[in-house]
């Protein structure tokens, strides 16, 4: 038999009708043996109807609710304890996926025998590749990765169970923003090829209640955890003059981001002061910010 694939989605707030939708597309993948596994984070809809028709109609359905919100890192973590598929795919409620996704990125991994796949994202501005790279390129060319952020997503990727689970790889329950990141980061450092493909199989929908849109002060802190893990792993191979110039701008970038988070949020003087100067005080900054000129 083939190896199983388990398909993991924390479900909150959004529309029954985009979950009716995403639960559709996972059930309806080119590959036979797909667990799928849904996690009702203590939301206020009521999916009881739509639990119980997929529970009737599919013997590899998976249903566990939370009677408090405890956030999507927590239900994602779960869903990881949960499953018991050989390959891992990270879902959101209100996205759905082509049916060719599982089908093909597993065959690529066993084809290129890497230890993960990343496939494009319909709509998303960073660009997509195809090929198959080592875990040098991925950890030294932050250039080819679109301001890095493209290696930064959960959701477009494929990944195996064993080193998830050998390495407690986990999504931090601490932080609100950034959560995918640091678990993408933390997995890449076991790895040794990664396989991409071009092709968009996953579709993300434009949602205005992302927990993006909303203000938290606790913004900065957030932030920084990304952008530290994501210096860390970057450090791990000398990066060319170009590569490090690209990683310097982008750390600027990030920063510069952060305030104007506060800025467009209307905070408090005092708090983009203090941000300001958290900002001002960190080691990585300070290390771009020396360079700036040359960059």
């Amino acid at each position: 038999m083939k190896d199983k694939i388990s398909i993991i989605i924390p479900y909150y707030n959004s529309s029954p009708f985009l979950l009716r939708k995403c639960l559709n597309s996972c059930f309806a993948q080119n590959y036979d043996n797909v667990q799928v596994i849904l996690l009702n984070d203590g939301s206020p809809h009521d999916i009881s109807g739509i639990v119980n028709e997929f529970q009737q109609n599919y013997d590899n359905f998976v249903y566990s609710a939370s009677s408090e919100n405890h956030g999507v890192s927590y239900q994602r973590n779960k869903g990881i304890d949960m499953a018991d598929g050989e390959y891992l795919l990270f879902i959101d409620s209100d996205d759905y996926i082509d049916p060719d996704m599982a089908k093909t990125m597993y065959e690529r991994i066993i084809c290129d025998k890497s230890d993960l796949c990343i496939c494009g994202v319909d709509g998303a501005i960073y660009s997509s590749y195809d090929g198959l790279y080592d875990r040098k390129v991925i950890l030294s060319m932050p250039e080819m990765f679109d301001q890095v952020q493209y290696t930064n997503f959960a959701a477009n990727k494929m990944f195996k169970s064993d080193i998830v689970k050998k390495y407690a790889i986990k999504f931090s329950e601490n932080i609100k923003l950034g959560e995918d990141a640091v678990f993408c980061q933390d997995y890449y450092k076991h790895v040794a090829y990664v396989s991409f493909t071009d092709r968009k199989f996953y579709h993300y929908i434009i949602k205005d209640t992302s927990s993006t849109r909303g203000y938290d002060p606790d913004y900065c802190a957030y932030e920084k955890k990304v952008i530290q893990k994501i210096c860390d792993n970057f450090s791990t191979y000398a990066l060319c003059a170009r590569q490090r110039c690209f990683l310097e701008k982008w750390v600027l970038d990030k920063y510069a981001g952060i305030i104007e988070y506060y800025l467009a949020n209307n905070a408090s003087v005092n708090k983009i002061s203090a941000v300001i100067r958290k900002v001002k005080g960190s080691d990585i900054f300070q290390d771009c910010y020396k360079n700036m000129g040359k960059n």
